[in-house]
């Protein structure tokens, strides 16, 4: 069986919908702990009611008044200003969304490409002659090794 919660049992106790009521009755009849529960309930809401309120003065409705106008003028709102909280959100994202687009555009308006593979001639220099001695080929360079055959070390170049 699905108790009430306590939810319903304060709604049950302080609802003036009958139909409501009646559902609730015939479920008290058949539920000992919800209806232990809402006699409880009951019992508070007595002990409650027979609590006299304390005497309000004949001006309290003119004090009250008075305190509510010098509380907060009429026609008043509170100024926003940009320190507030709630802004301080959409400076941040403006200002990330700002250095995003000028970090794109620097990127894709200097021509920034992929680097070009341009052949390259390595050139060795010593004290005779040069002549192609063989040819190389890379993935990234082509070109030619220039030698004349002496020991590249002799010369202090490589």
């Amino acid at each position: 069986m699905n108790c009430l919660s306590k939810e319903e049992l304060v709604d049950c106790l302080f609802s003036k919908d009958r139909a409501a009521g009646a559902a609730a009755e015939a479920h008290f009849s058949v539920c000992p702990a919800c209806r232990a529960r809402m006699e409880t309930l009951r019992g508070l809401k007595a002990a409650a009611a027979a609590v006299p309120l304390p005497p309000v003065s004949a001006d309290f409705t003119a004090r009250l008044m008075r305190e509510l106008k010098t509380e907060a003028p009429a026609g008043t709102a509170p100024v926003q200003t940009f320190s507030r909280p709630f802004f301080r959100p959409a400076w941040g994202f403006g200002l990330a969304a700002f250095a995003a687009a000028a970090y794109l555009g620097v990127f894709f308006l200097t021509g920034h490409r992929a680097p070009r593979a341009v052949p390259e001639e390595a050139l060795h220099f010593s004290d005779g002659p040069a002549t192609v001695n063989s040819e190389f080929s890379a993935p990234e360079k082509a070109g030619f090794i220039y030698t004349d055959g002496c020991a590249t070390a002799r010369c202090g170049i490589l």
